[in-house]
């Protein structure tokens, strides 16, 4: 499994309702698109207290070719059109779990740490693993998902949570989204 993730900085000024308004035009597309296990529609807003403007969907695939069908393929090209050609984060999946499909999120936290360069990658993925099943424990949580970039060795753990009072565990400095919407197979896969 791969993830895919563009953050789409945008103004200050922007409208943020045309985010929401895409949302929900164009979300019922990803329900059952073919090689996606999961897309969480995610913003940062001005208006909400946040630094900055920003779209910045989330992704969860199956396999590699659903990317490249995706990326060459008219949705993103909708992406494209709106907004220029994002750059596309991908990573490696080392985790992922719909953990209770009743909770709708609210929140995602993106908690990302540099592997120690004496961490070899078999001890790495035990590691994430074993975190990733004790945090399945947490209320609240929606979805975790736990990733490694290969080439600058760091780690992500993405998590989808009921509200911020359910994030817990979460350093201060992870990046933090609203969710707008979360679709996808893996949401009506039974357990």
């Amino acid at each position: 499994m791969r993830s895919t993730h563009y953050p789409i900085e945008l103004a200050r000024t922007y409208d943020m309702m045309q985010i929401e308004e895409r949302v929900r035009l164009r979300g019922q597309a990803f329900e059952r698109l073919d090689g996606l296990a999961l897309k969480a529609f995610l913003v940062r807003s001005v208006s909400n207290g946040a630094a900055d403007n920003c779209y910045a969907p989330f992704y969860v695939w199956n396999d590699d070719l659903a990317i490249a069908r995706f990326l060459t393929g008219p949705l993103f090209a909708g992406v494209l059109e709106s907004f220029g050609r994002p750059s596309v984060i991908e990573r490696r999946v080392i985790e992922f779990t719909v953990i209770d499909r009743s909770v709708r999120p609210t929140l995602a936290t993106f908690e990302t740490a540099k592997v120690d360069t004496a961490t070899q990658p078999p001890s790495l993925w035990q590691t994430e693993s074993r975190f990733h099943r004790e945090v399945l424990r947490a209320p609240g949580l929606h979805a975790a998902c736990t990733l490694v970039d290969l080439q600058t060795w760091t780690t992500t753990r993405v998590r989808l949570w009921a509200d911020a009072d359910s994030a817990r565990d979460v350093s201060p400095e992870a990046d933090r989204f609203d969710v707008l919407r979360v679709v996808g197979p893996a949401l009506s896969e039974s357990r």
